[in-house]
């Protein structure tokens, strides 16, 4: 019979805690103007980590390396950090929940909202936030997204060493969003019907990349797996090669070729690494995104109690392409490219429905009030 997997629980679970706390100031400028800053922090603990590590090993190779195998490199230096025979031979891969995780959030937003003035009335936002955790998304295997969130510890020798960016630490985020009643009041019935009764609106939304991490897929899932060693299903980062490597990965990384923001050099081959990776989990940062929707409507006044509308609503207006993060394995033949967009998380179709919302939609639309 395959020797078994284990999920293991420690002896005592925990729910986690967060503690909140936040500060609000505004100020009145003039009678319809108003601008606010609010500062929003948390802490979390207890949260939940899973580490696939518990039963891995790494063998120590025999000094002269006789008939070393290829996934050593034709090396005979020993992988720090785990044992040399895994602790229970009766069972493979081991993961282990806990409670050790722990999170902050710290974020400031200025706000400026405007009150209807000459039928324009809008806000506009600016936040700046950092968001860190040990395992992002409660760390219960649920990603934050399918490409590259790593769902468990990456070093199990150093808990602080795992925390690092979440997988949705947004640095800098701007949105806006207005509406202006065009204030055009005419006494000839066809000069109102033609120019008056116009509205617009729309929102603005642009924020800095998401985080990823770099890691050697061939690493995890495997009968053999780090360095030749067993069960050792946890996900591991690549390590650097001593190169100076760019954090940001912008757009211009669309199709790879020589604008790839990362490549193979750049790190270890794979199961060439001799420890658990320096690198910071999710030290690297894909494209912004920016996103800009807008309506217009006209209102017609048929009767004394009818009145019909009618307009268009532009979503992505301007038919800009938001890309996703890289491709983030070194043993992938296409590190560093991107090769996907990402759409809008809300649609006219209902939210997250995929590719066929993330160009340029018009909706068209009629109503009666009366």
């Amino acid at each position: 019979c395959a020797t078994p997997d284990y999920n293991s629980v420690n002896q005592k679970i925990y729910n986690p805690v967060y503690i909140e706390w936040n500060l609000q100031v505004q100020q009145s400028l003039g009678s319809k103007t108003v601008l606010s800053f609010n500062y929003v922090g948390n802490h979390g603990y207890n949260e939940f980590t899973n580490s696939a590590w518990a039963n891995s090993s790494a063998p120590v190779p025999n000094a002269s390396c006789p008939g070393a195998p290829q996934s050593m490199l034709n090396t005979c230096t020993p992988f720090v950090g785990l044992p040399a025979l895994r602790p229970d031979l009766r069972i493979t891969n081991v993961s282990n929940l806990t409670n050790s995780g722990f999170s902050n959030y710290n974020g400031l937003s200025v706000s400026l909202t405007q009150r209807v003035t000459k039928g324009f009335s809008g806000t506009i936002n600016y936040t700046y936030s950092h968001t860190s955790d040990m395992v992002s998304n409660g760390g219960t295997g649920e990603p934050y997204s399918f490409n590259d969130s790593v769902l468990g510890l990456v070093n199990p020798t150093c808990l602080s060493c795992n925390y690092g960016n979440a997988d949705y630490d947004v640095r800098h985020n701007i949105s806006a969003n207005y509406v202006w009643q065009l204030p055009f009041k005419f006494s000839n019935h066809i000069a109102e019907t033609v120019v008056g009764g116009w509205q617009v609106s729309g929102t603005f939304f642009w924020r800095t990349g998401l985080p990823f991490s770099v890691v050697d897929g061939l690493v995890p899932g495997q009968g053999n797996s780090i360095r030749n060693s067993t069960n050792a299903a946890g996900e591991f980062l690549a390590s650097p090669n001593g190169f100076p490597i760019s954090p940001t990965c912008g757009k211009a990384a669309v199709n790879g070729g020589a604008s790839a923001c990362l490549n193979n050099s750049m790190f270890l081959g794979s199961r060439a690494e001799t420890s658990f990776s320096p690198s910071q989990r999710n030290s690297f940062r894909g494209p912004g995104y920016f996103n800009s929707d807008f309506s217009i409507m006209k209102n017609f006044q048929v009767t004394e109690r009818f009145r019909l509308t009618m307009g268009a609503n532009m979503y992505n207006v301007f038919n800009h392409a938001n890309f996703a993060n890289p491709v983030n394995d070194i043993t992938s033949g296409q590190l560093g490219q991107i090769t996907s967009t990402v759409v809008p998380p809300t649609s006219p179709y209902g939210a997250f429905v995929g590719s066929a919302v993330s160009g340029r939609e018009i909706q068209v639309n009629a109503r009666v009030t009366f």
